[in-house]
């Protein structure tokens, strides 16, 4: 425990240094891995994990983007609505928790294997293990929608084909759960946010022939859209967060490594 909490306040300590608040550029390079603690708690029957569980999870807050923070600077009305990402892994399985601060929960579509951004509040999760080229993409949203996505490598997440919306593409392995603190889609009234709590296992990638070697350093960015009614422009966040960064810039996401 000593040793998880050390790790995690020099991860802030860094960047407070670096300015990590408003998107400014810290090298990875200055970045040591957080460890993802190994929980024995199983899921409900609800599918979530038991609150008592993530209590012991590294947690990350979601940093406003450049972009979106300038924005808001400039019309001076809508303030920025925080979030967090935690993360816990058993021998099987990643689990990871996005709760979302959030006047309006809303999406659209009901399908999944979609560009879920595209239609509503979405979370979305990369992830890459540290010595291939190819990485993850998963999504979800809070009515349950999901998509996943496999890249070969960066150089390869234009083509088309990737973005194929049938529903056979998506990893079935992968299941998302949500709570909402308030009314999906009715915008006539103020809601306070929601959790969406993502499983992932490891099978996923063994089907990729990637094998998962104890102690091994992962690599991750965690993304939200959060449209509002209330809002004067959609508002991105994720960690970490640099100036006119790609979301594949893969070799700027941020390490980790998965307790066993």
């Amino acid at each position: 425990m000593k040793r998880f909490l050390l790790t995690a306040i020099s991860f802030v300590l860094i960047c407070a240094a670096n300015g990590c608040r408003t998107g400014q550029d810290v090298s990875p390079a200055k970045i040591q891995p957080v460890k993802v603690r190994r929980t024995f708690a199983k899921p409900g029957k609800d599918g979530f994990l038991p609150d008592e569980a993530w209590k012991e999870a590294i947690s990350f807050q979601l940093k406003d983007s450049p972009q979106s923070y300038a924005n808001r600077r400039e019309m001076k009305k809508t303030p920025f609505q925080p979030g967090t990402v935690r993360f816990l892994c058993d021998q099987e399985t990643i689990y990871v928790r996005y709760e979302l601060t959030d006047d309006d929960v809303f999406h659209r579509r009901k399908k999944n294997q979609i560009l879920v951004y595209r239609y509503g509040d979405a979370a979305e999760l990369f992830l890459k293990p540290e010595k291939t080229s190819c990485y993850w993409e998963f999504h979800g949203a809070p009515n349950g929608v999901r998509t996943t996505y496999f890249y070969p490598s960066p150089g390869m997440r234009e083509l088309m084909d990737n973005f194929d919306e049938d529903e056979k593409r998506l990893i079935p392995e992968f299941k998302t759960f949500v709570r909402i603190n308030g009314t999906l889609n009715q915008q006539a009234d103020k809601d306070t946010g929601w959790i969406l709590e993502m499983h992932i296992p490891f099978s996923i990638f063994r089907k990729q022939e990637i094998k998962l070697v104890h102690g091994e350093t992962w690599r991750f960015k965690a993304c939200r859209y959060n449209y509002s009614i209330y809002s004067d422009n959609v508002q991105l966040s994720a960690m970490p967060n640099y100036r006119n960064e790609s979301y594949h810039a893969t070799s700027l996401y941020f390490p980790i490594i998965f307790e066993k």
